[in-house]
């Protein structure tokens, strides 16, 4: 059986996973197609933009076995898949976007080039978007604020104050 502070560090993960894929997701399927769309790129753009991402994650899926045999350790092939989904590289994807210069880039940067593509001035969230760009998404700041190796008090102090944040309607600064 694994220690106390393995398994909190796993549901630390599990947690922090789970957000990131709950914000990937939201973002994939509901605000990016939207953009193409106001945009004024039509619907066709829009669908191959919310569907592209998720059948190419898919077809890699795929593909995953051969690719961890290769490797050969768990831990590369998850850094290596990681370090894939953190670069956006599919031209077509980011010309739909309307990028001028569509090279890959991290998904921060795509945020960015698209919010100044739209313009700060009238965004009611901006100050959400640079807290997302300049200190990482909730999981980020959740993981700097805890540390790299909580213990649970630490862990519960962290999750008191995003409750004070959430309850205050203000965002969890780290």
């Amino acid at each position: 059986m694994a220690s106390p502070e393995r398994l909190r560090h796993n549901l630390a993960a599990i947690h922090i996973e789970g957000l990131a894929f709950s914000i990937m997701v939201g973002v994939g399927e509901s605000y990016l197609p939207a953009f193409v769309l106001t945009r004024g790129m039509g619907p066709l753009v829009a669908a191959l933009v919310a569907t592209l991402p998720i059948l190419l994650g898919s077809l890699i899926q795929l593909l995953s076995p051969t690719l961890l045999a290769k490797i050969g350790s768990y831990r590369k092939f998850v850094i290596f898949t990681a370090a894939l989904q953190a670069h956006i590289t599919h031209k077509p994807y980011l010309e739909a976007l309307g990028l001028e210069q569509p090279t890959p880039m991290k998904a921060g940067e795509l945020w960015r080039a698209l919010i100044e593509q739209v313009g700060w001035e009238h965004l009611s969230w901006v100050d959400t978007i640079e807290l997302i760009l300049n200190q990482g998404c909730l999981a980020e700041r959740l993981k700097k604020v805890a540390g790299d190796h909580p213990d649970l008090r630490q862990l519960r102090q962290v999750y008191q104050q995003l409750a004070h944040s959430l309850a205050s309607g203000k965002p969890f600064v780290a």
